[in-house]
């Protein structure tokens, strides 16, 4: 038996599938775990790990190997932001996460995160 169908009444708005499409309903894509953050803006990625922040440009680095953090003080402040926002809208996680930390390696740097 299928059951994806009968489960999935709500279908993705086109708009999130489009990579053309400028007509966004959010400003920015956000997601957090403990003390890891991640926000996405335009062709700008920050993830912070920890005590750690890297700032990708998606649009001159796909494969996300320069981090532009210390050079675009500007955008970090503006995507820092974000996650902060998202979160005082939020309401206290029902289940709050228990994570599994490890230590990993992220450019060179070793990195706690939650797994």
């Amino acid at each position: 038996m299928d059951w994806i169908p009968p489960l999935s009444r709500w279908q993705m708005p086109s708009t999130y599938l489009k990579a053309d499409d400028t007509n966004s309903p959010h400003d920015a894509l956000v997601w957090s775990n403990g003390s890891n953050k991640a926000a996405r803006l335009g062709n700008w990625k920050m993830i912070i790990a920890g005590d750690h922040m890297f700032l990708f440009n998606l649009d001159s680095d796909i494969g996300e190997t320069k981090n532009f953090a210390e050079r675009e003080s500007a955008v970090v402040r503006r995507l820092e932001k974000a996650p902060k926002e998202w979160q005082s809208q939020m309401k206290p996680p029902a289940w709050p996460s228990k994570p599994n930390r490890r230590i990993v390696d992220l450019d060179g740097i070793p990195s706690e995160l939650n797994i």
